[in-house]
């Protein structure tokens, strides 16, 4: 709902929801708020496309990828919903996945390389923020703490900044 706000009635948003319950919720939140600039799509955003081991928790929202997973979800990666026109090349991302963060900045290097898109970034730890430093690196990212905050961050493309 944020994103919808921010991007205004001529904006678009895509958001990215493998729950099916969740799906349900943000639909219903949409409706009721009379957001018609988004399109869910009940996917999760990975390196590489398939299916994977979705483990979901009580809360719905700390839900992540394991191997002892409850229920299987179709994986897709940025880099293929853009380059098949399946959603507009992004001018912001914001990426939440719960510690799985790299594999999806892994799946949208080639969207980052040409769209340079501003990333709002979770890292659900020191491991997980390394990883993510390590590829947002290599694609000429710098990113920055938010402040106050200590796994979240801004990337930017540094021929933006």
């Amino acid at each position: 709902l944020m994103a919808a706000h921010f991007v205004g009635p001529c904006g678009h948003v895509v958001a990215l929801e493998p729950l099916p319950e969740n799906t349900r919720w943000l639909q219903k939140h949409l409706e009721i708020n009379h957001m018609n600039n988004v399109v869910v799509e009940e996917v999760a955003a990975w390196s590489t496309t398939g299916y994977l081991q979705f483990m979901g928790t009580p809360d719905r929202v700390t839900s992540h990828v394991s191997q002892h997973g409850t229920h299987t979800v179709r994986a897709v990666t940025i880099d293929g919903l853009v380059a098949n026109n399946d959603c507009p090349p992004p001018d912001h991302l914001k990426i939440d996945v719960e510690g799985a963060e790299s594999h999806v900045l892994q799946g949208a290097t080639e969207t980052l390389k040409d769209w340079q898109p501003t990333i709002f970034l979770a890292t659900h730890g020191d491991e997980c923020e390394s990883e993510c430093r390590e590829v947002l690196d290599d694609l000429g990212y710098v990113m920055h703490a938010i402040d106050g905050y200590k796994d979240e961050f801004i990337a930017e493309s540094r021929s933006r900044v």
